[in-house]
C-alpha cells in the first residue's frame, strides 16, 4: 500500500504539478533522519513523502484516525496520531524509536499549516527528538504548494528543494528548552534560507490563537 500509493503520487505530481526536486543528495543513505518543512497546505506530506526514496513516517492529528478504514491507510503510509492540545508521550516516543530504527520522520517545525506564505515562530518539538535522538535534519522548502492546493493544473511548478542537513552530534547543543528552540530556530531559517535561494520574499507572521 504505502509503496503503491508512492508511485502513484509521485505520478500524478509529475503530471499536473510539474513536480521538480532540488538537492536529494543532502539526504542521509545509512541512517535515520528528519526532514523539516515548511506547511503550507495539506499536500506538503505526500509531496516530502513521495520524494524520499525511504519509508517516511510522520505525525498526524489524532482526529483524522477517527474513521477506522480511513486510518489503517494513515497507519500504512506512516502516520501516527499526536494529540495537539500538548505534549503527547506516546507520539514523541513512537517517533524516537523511528529514528532510532534508522528510519525518515518528516516534521513541520512551525507546528501547523501557515494560511499564507508568511513562517509561523519554530516549535520546540523539533529540536527536543534531534537532539534526543542524536540525528541529523534535513531542511526542506517546498514551492508553490499554497497555490497548487484544489487545483488540478498547478499555476507554477511546485518544487520541493533539500538543504545540507544540520547536524546534532557532538556539537555542544542543551539538551533543555532552550537549545531544543535553539535548535528548532536555526533548522527553520536554513528552511528560510533555501526560499531566498529560489527567489522567494521571507515574511514571518505571529502565532495567533487561531494557528494553534
Amino acid at each position: 500500500m504505502y509503496w503503491l500509493t508512492w508511485i502513484t503520487a509521485r505520478l500524478a505530481f509529475a503530471v499536473f504539478w510539474r513536480y521538480r526536486v532540488e538537492g536529494l543528495h543532502h539526504l542521509p543513505r545509512d541512517r535515520g533522519f528528519i526532514v523539516a518543512a515548511n506547511h503550507r497546505s495539506f499536500a506538503e506530506p505526500a509531496l516530502i513523502g513521495c520524494t524520499v526514496p525511504r519509508r517516511n513516517f510522520f505525525f498526524a492529528k489524532r482526529e483524522l484516525f477517527a474513521q477506522p478504514l480511513f486510518g489503517l491507510y494513515l497507519r500504512a503510509l506512516g502516520a501516527f496520531p499526536v494529540d495537539r492540545g500538548g505534549a503527547d508521550l506516546r507520539a514523541i516516543r513512537y517517533s524516537m524509536d523511528v529514528l532510532r530504527k534508522g528510519r525518515v520522520l518528516v516534521f513541520f517545525p512551525e507546528g501547523t499549516r501557515s494560511p499564507s506564505d508568511a513562517f509561523l515562530p519554530a516549535q520546540p518539538g523539533i529540536g527536543m527528538i534531534a537532539l534526543r535522538a542524536q540525528v541529523p535534519v534535513v531542511p526542506a522548502y517546498v514551492q508553490g504548494s499554497r497555490r497548487a492546493r484544489g487545483r488540478l493544473w498547478a499555476p507554477r511548478p511546485v518544487r520541493p528543494r533539500f538543504g545540507p542537513a544540520v547536524e546534532v552530534a557532538d556539537s555542544g547543543w542543551t539538551t533543555d528548552r532552550e537549545g531544543y528552540q535553539r535548535l528548532a530556530d536555526l533548522v527553520l531559517e536554513r528552511i528560510k534560507d533555501s526560499a531566498r535561494s529560489m527567489g522567494e520574499t521571507v515574511t514571518e507572521a505571529s502565532r495567533s490563537a487561531d494557528h494553534e
